[in-house]
């Protein structure tokens, strides 16, 4: 997580608190984009911090991949006080 860039390490800060608290249990199923539709919330938030947790080298995160699906996703749900790092 080190290496990611302020931003994305402030959202995956954000993710980690969203699974942590049980609220990604509770997320309705939802479309990440038009051609995916996320059916378990909670496995989807799970397995993202699984590829972010392989650092920016990582498969899904080398082409920025993990970064674009974290950022929908916080866009999407509501803030929970994140602010993105001066």
């Amino acid at each position: 997580m080190e290496s990611f860039d302020p931003v994305t390490r402030a959202r995956i800060v954000w993710l980690q608190e969203v699974v942590t608290s049980g609220e990604a249990d509770h997320l309705a199923p939802f479309r990440l984009d038009p051609h995916r539709l996320v059916t378990h919330p909670d496995r989807f938030c799970r397995s993202l911090l699984i590829d972010l947790a392989s650092g920016p080298s990582g498969p899904r995160c080398r082409h920025g991949i993990a970064q674009e699906e974290l950022k929908v996703l916080h866009e999407r749900w509501p803030d929970r006080g994140w602010k993105a790092a001066a």
